[in-house]
């Protein structure tokens, strides 16, 4: 049997007041689960959420929760499942009324940052909606629009919370929420922020959507204008590790903290300090003096702010160009040292090349030597050696065997010669008497002679047999 799989969705709920439900959707079961409302750390702070508008939940492992308020107060808080309830906590929400169907929480909201967005280019505030927008090509990445431009969010800390979750040994080193969110005004549609909703001065954004085929933003204004901007401009360089940060630390050289990180990434951290957004404001619209000396300052002022970064980005070039340069000349003369020690190495490698000649030269010499010595060594020993003896004893017994076989064979060339003479006066006799002798006398001869061959032939052979030892020893 097929077994189903529990495939549970999360949805967040915002409510008014600043507290966050969960809805625990089963896409296999129903109905769903709602547990709420989730607890908020750090306690200290008196409220998260006074008129709040918007949430987001990033695609992260653990969730990442971005909360807006009207007034362009933007919490960032990561969901952690808590081990023991808070009783305290469930009994304060017990006492308020609350439907039966909503369970006590497992779930808790940590709050580690928060952001002010700049609603307008001068500084006067009042209540807007804030309205989000991810990124799904970077989940650290989000956007945000609301009546007076857009703004771009990028959270520098979800690339230390992925290599914190991926990290097998120890990470307590790591520091997950050291990096701060970088903030761009991407847009700006409205120079004051002295007008409501309804003001005609107002050209508020009415439409916000992302194009993947080229990466880029949509933007849709109240006058029927349509900004495009590329989302490539709008990226902030990810941080390389170019090395391993273990080499780092045991690094005692200059280079430890150029490679700390790249220095485009270094320098475009420092001019992305302040941002001058596009200005996109009503044509129709008439500002008041104050308003325009107002503009001026404020752009005065960022502009000052843009210089000072343009300043401090250019020092930082000066030093990084002295340390690299003192760097270079450092490796130019660990160069010249390599080439002397390489020119010495190279007359050391040929002096032993001719000395190893030399020695296997002489090496050759007394091999020779050696095996002349050996030789007349043994030449000049008196007794035998065991090898010696043994080959003499075996040329001894050959001798012998040698004269015996030489006895033997006379005997039988002695014997050959009386049967040939025998043979032949048999074939005279049977010339003259063939009629007197009888069929049983002819075989009896025939059975004689067929035993002399026989015998014949074996002493022939054994004879042979004797030669080849004799010339094999």
């Amino acid at each position: 049997m097929d077994q189903k799989i529990n495939l549970d969705w999360p949805i967040y709920v915002l409510y008014k007041n600043g507290d966050v439900y969960v809805v625990i959707l089963d896409l296999f079961k129903s109905p769903a689960i709602v547990k709420g409302p989730l607890e908020i750390f750090p306690k200290n702070q008196e409220n998260y959420g006074e008129n709040s508008c918007s949430i987001l939940a990033l695609p992260s492992i653990p969730t990442i929760l971005c909360i807006s308020t009207e007034n362009g107060t933007i919490h960032h808080g990561i969901i952690l499942s808590t081990d023991q309830e808070n009783e305290d906590y469930i009994l304060e929400m017990s006492k308020e009324e609350r439907p039966s169907f909503i369970k006590n929480p497992d779930r808790a909201l940590y709050i580690f940052e928060c952001i002010e967005l700049e609603l307008g280019y001068l500084e006067d505030s009042i209540s807007k909606t804030i309205n989000f927008h991810p990124n799904q090509a970077n989940s650290s990445q989000y956007f945000v629009y609301h009546l007076t431009g857009v703004h771009s969010i990028h959270l520098k800390c979800l690339e230390r919370l992925n290599k914190f979750i991926d990290f097998e040994n120890d990470c307590s080193e790591i520091d997950i929420f050291s990096d701060t969110s970088l903030v761009d005004y991407v847009l700006c549609t409205n120079l004051s922020q002295k007008v409501d909703e309804k003001s005609e001065n107002l050209n508020p954004v009415i439409g916000f959507t992302i194009f993947y085929d080229f990466p880029s933003i949509l933007i849709l204004l109240s006058n029927s204008q349509l900004v495009t901007l590329p989302l490539s401009s709008l990226f902030s360089a990810p941080n390389l590790d170019l090395n391993d940060p273990d080499d780092l630390k045991n690094m005692n050289s200059p280079l430890k903290t150029i490679l700390n990180e790249p220095f485009d990434v270094k320098i475009q951290k420092i001019l992305q300090l302040s941002s001058n957004p596009i200005l996109k404001i009503q044509q129709k619209t008439n500002p008041t003096q104050q308003e325009c000396f107002d503009l001026l300052q404020n752009s005065s002022k960022l502009l000052r702010e843009r210089f000072k970064n343009h300043f401090s980005a250019k020092n930082e070039i000066e030093k990084r160009l002295k340390t690299l340069s003192k760097l270079k000349e450092l490796q130019k003369g660990d160069i010249l040292k390599l080439k002397d020690d390489q020119i010495d190495l190279r007359n050391t490698a040929e002096s032993l090349a001719e000395k190893y000649e030399d020695i296997k030269d002489k090496q050759d010499e007394i091999l020779k030597r050696c095996e002349t010595l050996l030789v007349q060594i043994s030449k000049r020993k008196v007794e035998p050696s065991k090898a010696e003896k043994s080959f003499l004893g075996e040329l001894e017994g050959s001798g012998e065997k040698i004269v015996l076989y030489g006895k033997a064979i006379q005997k039988l060339k002695e014997k050959i010669k009386y049967q040939e003479i025998q043979m032949k006066n048999w074939h005279d006799q049977t010339k003259s008497e063939h009629k007197s002798i009888g069929i049983v006398q002819i075989e009896a001869i025939k059975s004689n002679l067929q035993d002399m061959t026989e015998k014949i032939t074996n002493m022939i052979s054994e004879i042979n047999d004797y030669k080849k030892q004799i010339h094999m020893k």
